[in-house]
């Protein structure tokens, strides 16, 4: 018998418990998590063909979900006549992810992001280790130790965490996905054309290799369940106060290199903006099965960016380690012990950007710099050698902070 309320018993009944040793306090929870389980997320349809959008609404109920433990898997078959072989190129299977879309149940959008996979691909090679791509990034697809071949096995599952999908998952400090954003979550994912997911490893794949198809897919969400106090308290936090969720965003701009130079306004207005880099991308890289999209060499000139009054950096740089520097110092890889697997040989051939930091602090949080209409944001570029018409494009990535704040009902963001 137990009692943890002396009110809840009369007196004579409390007096007979005490002297018979019958009365006893229960330890107080050391945990306010009663279960963590990984649970599928289907998706609207369990097949997709290239081009198509794949569409997840989850449903996860009043679970929390630890980003940082979910992924997203799916089954990839190549389409085409014998014979042929294809495979990643410098990417990943992240390569047939080109836009994502992601939605509060309510309508509000978290965020739209282009170009995707190349943001991916780029963020992987410049912020991991080559260990790294050896493990998590074999599951990925990096390597090329997957080829697609009509000769041998032509599918192959591939595992992405969740908080490489995007970095909305992957919120500041490791906050899990609260049930106020996660319940009812809609998750929208434009695949790539094949030529820009693919690249031939044989001549014959140019005419024989076609399409691919998404044969199953689905989001591993790790879902955490808290006692029943617990969701009470974080219910009547949300509808009073509303709940915090900060994670990174991405704007893209993109636009065709015709010239030697290059002037972009990146236009959009934060008050958080992170970093900001330019790529040069193949054209034919997206359109022909023949060229690598996200192998991303580095062009010789003269370049910075331009923030209001300010350039960053002051002088304009000309040659290719001080972008390389430039580079490392933009993804805090001088205090860093850990290397990227980027090397400065590989910058110049398949990871070359051109890159600024816009936090006036690495050490200290929210220093980043804000943009707007006065102090706005862009990038200036004059190249050593014409590149020739429609043989680039110029695609720059802006991440900044994001601030969503939810209640039970609603979801509002704030940049």
């Amino acid at each position: 018998m137990m009692s943890d309320n002396k009110s809840s018993l009369p007196e004579n009944k409390m007096d007979m418990l005490y002297t018979n040793n019958f009365q006893y306090v229960g330890p107080t929870p050391s945990s306010c998590t009663l279960n963590r389980v990984l649970k599928r997320q289907v998706f609207g349809l369990r097949n997709y063909s290239a081009s198509q959008t794949m569409v997840c609404q989850l449903n996860t109920g009043t679970d929390f979900v630890d980003c940082t433990n979910s992924s997203i898997v799916f089954s990839i078959q190549t389409v085409g006549t014998p014979a042929y072989s294809v495979d990643f190129g410098e990417g990943s299977a992240m390569n047939i992810v080109r836009n994502i879309r992601i939605f509060h149940r309510s309508g509000t959008s978290y965020t739209n992001t282009q170009r995707m996979n190349l943001y991916r691909k780029t963020e992987d090679n410049m912020s991991e280790s080559a260990e790294w791509f050896t493990t998590i990034g074999d599951l990925m697809g990096y390597g090329n130790t997957s080829v697609f071949s009509s000769a041998s096995v032509t599918e192959y599952t591939f595992v992405v965490p969740l908080s490489k999908l995007h970095p909305f998952f992957d919120a500041t400090d490791g906050v899990f996905l609260p049930p106020q954003m996660a319940s009812g979550l809609r998750i929208e994912i434009d695949l790539s054309n094949p030529n820009e997911a693919f690249v031939e490893t044989s001549a014959e794949a140019g005419t024989n290799f076609t399409s691919y198809n998404i044969t199953d897919v689905y989001i591993n969400a790790m879902s955490v369940t808290l006692t029943d106090d617990a969701v009470s308290s974080v219910n009547q936090v949300s509808q009073s106060q509303s709940l915090e969720y900060v994670y990174r965003d991405v704007f893209t701009s993109v636009q065709p290199v015709n010239s030697t130079t290059l002037s972009v306004d990146v236009n959009r207005s934060v008050g958080y903006a992170d970093s900001a880099y330019m790529i040069l991308q193949k054209l034919f890289g997206v359109s022909l099965i023949s060229d690598d999209a996200f192998e991303n060499e580095f062009l010789n000139g003269q370049w910075w960016f331009r923030l209001g009054s300010n350039q960053y950096p002051n002088q304009q740089i000309t040659d290719e380690k001080n972008a390389y520097s430039t580079a490392l110092i933009t993804w805090d890889k001088f205090k860093s012990t850990v290397s990227p697997r980027t090397t400065f040989q590989l910058f110049s051939t398949t990871n070359g950007v051109y890159s600024v930091t816009l936090e006036r602090d690495s050490a200290l949080a929210l220093s980043q710099s804000p943009v707007n209409a006065s102090r706005a944001l862009r990038f200036e570029l004059t190249l050593d050698a014409n590149p020739g018409i429609n043989t680039y494009l110029s695609i720059i990535f802006l991440t900044y902070m994001s601030n969503s704040r939810s209640t039970m009902l609603s979801s509002k963001v704030d940049i």
